[in-house]
């Protein structure tokens, strides 16, 4: 055994895969370049439309942007005692980079949940039942509608209590299909994504492009640790998510 035949790439790639297939912060936001240790975000400003007249003038296109750091750190520690055989033996390595990514993925979507919901976006407030549930959901899609949020790339989250009265509620749009392993949900058209990470009671229907997020993982590397006689591997993820249009966010909570 010997650490100096560690792989970093092989142990984040299998972190970052398990990661990215459980987080559900990878299908509620929009790509956004990283670098330098920030999000890079270039915010257009708005298009003018103007009655045609004979000419045509021309309008200077503007762009704000805005530069958010990673301010956020988790970090992933394993100690081991033959790296060597636990490169070699997937039944040993797959087990615990997908609860490695599991977990940190539950990190990641709890910082993103909090943050939307301490976004100041519009919230109704209803105790939801098995009779409310969907129309609750409909109305919510449609106060999006009318602030214009487009129908595309638009999801809907919320607790497994509301996909419990869902699946009650026989007169329901409410559509499962089994995709993979698991099971895909679709609401009024548009995708529902159950999650422990929100609170019972809750629905939260928004755009993609409402929120951003970026991450990186840092720092993979193997060390002896010499008080156990024994092998470790650690690596360090940051990360940001911000709310950048609380408008195309409709909140439903009791």
């Amino acid at each position: 055994m010997s650490i100096q035949n560690f792989i970093p790439t092989f142990w984040q790639n299998s972190l970052l895969e398990s990661f990215k297939g459980q987080a559900i912060v990878e299908q509620i936001t929009y790509p956004v370049e990283a670098r330098g240790g920030k999000l890079i975000i270039n915010r257009l400003g708005a298009v003018t439309v103007k009655e045609y007249e004979g000419t045509v003038s021309y309008q200077e296109l503007t762009t704000d942007k805005v530069e958010i750091p990673f301010d956020q750190k988790r970090f992933f520690a394993i100690k081991v005692s033959d790296i060597d055989a636990i490169q070699a033996a997937g039944d040993v390595m797959n087990p615990a980079m997908r609860e490695g990514g599991y977990q940190l993925a539950k990190a990641v979507d709890e910082h993103a949940i909090a943050k939307i919901m301490a976004s100041g976006a519009n919230t109704t407030t209803l105790a939801l039942t098995e009779a409310n549930a969907y129309g609750a959901i409909v109305d919510a899609n449609r106060r999006l509608d009318r602030k214009d949020i487009p129908q595309q790339d638009r999801v809907i989250v919320c607790g497994w209590d509301v996909i419990g009265m869902l699946e009650k509620d026989l007169k329901a749009n409410f559509h499962k299909d089994v995709v993979g392993e698991g099971m895909e949900y679709r609401v009024n058209g548009v995708r529902l994504l159950p999650t422990n990470r929100v609170a019972d009671g809750t629905v939260i229907a928004m755009s993609k492009q409402a929120v951003a997020y970026g991450m990186e993982l840092q720092e993979t590397e193997a060390l002896r640790l010499q008080e156990s006689f024994s092998d470790a591997v650690r690596s360090l993820e940051v990360f940001a998510v911000e709310v950048v249009r609380s408008e195309a966010i409709e909140i439903v909570k009791a």
